[in-house]
């Protein structure tokens, strides 16, 4: 029989003394963490970013969608200090992403956080990320909670207004996207940004079909140009996913590791 042992909560002062010398430098070396926990892949691009005469703790970038993400750290409970930083780094960083870390958020400050989401422009987005500490067995792990973030489906209609055109959002139309973007779950960036085009690359990198497939749809002209060489429109990639089959994934890392491919049917 297994012996199951007892999660118990540790104060994150345990591990880091100081948020600027000890916290700010562990999340820059593990952004991957908390990239799992958003579901947005982060790239660190700079620690103590100076804005004016103030520092912004982490700079980073998504690397999907390519905007500018600002992380503020704080290892206490949430502060209307911190509350001003964030919205003040963010404008003085043209960010598009804000995420506030804190070990506790008061109701005031996630209420901040949900009216800031419902009033910016769909492509502003502003998370509240409680960090944690667990022991179990004497071993001692963090943990990325997200205890706020964008209404998923209100900023997700607007985007899905611009990128599916003037196609109105009924009931049948978000429910073929939401099991879209259960299949495909890196789709939910492409619609999060708001951007309307993508690369032959992007596609690879996001749906997991083969190079090859993807090139040969390209000559079939499944996917529509854009005006921009070398982008093609993201309502023409959505419509062939909606009736391509998923992508076989031993088949994609075969070909990346040995150059050969099966040939894929769509």
């Amino acid at each position: 029989m297994i012996t199951l042992g007892r999660l118990e909560r540790v104060n994150v002062r345990a591990a880091w003394t100081n948020e600027a010398i000890d916290f700010t430098p562990w999340l820059a070396a593990n952004l991957d963490l908390l990239s799992e926990a958003l579901g947005m892949n982060l790239e660190l691009e700079m620690e103590e970013k100076y804005v004016g005469t103030f520092r912004a703790d982490i700079l980073a970038r998504n690397s999907d969608s390519g905007e500018w993400v600002l992380i503020e750290n704080q290892l206490d409970r949430t502060d209307h200090g911190h509350l001003g930083q964030i919205v003040t780094y963010a404008a003085g960083l043209d960010a598009a992403t804000v995420i506030w870390i804190a070990e506790n958020f008061s109701d005031e400050h996630l209420a901040a956080l949900d009216w800031l989401n419902s009033i910016t422009d769909e492509n502003i987005l502003f998370f509240g990320v409680q960090i944690e500490l667990w022991s179990i067995g004497g071993s001692v792990a963090p943990k990325f909670q997200v205890v706020c973030k964008p209404n998923s489906w209100v900023k997700k209609a607007k985007n899905l207004k611009k990128v599916l055109g003037d196609e109105e959002l009924d009931f049948r139309v978000e429910s073929e996207m939401d099991e879209l973007m259960d299949r495909y779950p890196g789709l939910q960036q492409w619609v999060t940004s708001g951007q309307r085009s993508v690369t032959i690359e992007d596609i690879v990198r996001i749906t997991g079909h083969t190079p090859h497939m993807v090139r040969r749809r390209e000559k079939e002209g499944v996917f529509k140009k854009t005006k921009r060489p070398g982008t093609y429109r993201l309502d023409s990639v959505i419509s062939w996913l909606k009736v391509a089959p998923l992508p076989r994934s031993k088949e994609a890392q075969s070909e990346v590791t040995t150059g050969e491919y099966t040939a894929d049917s769509a």
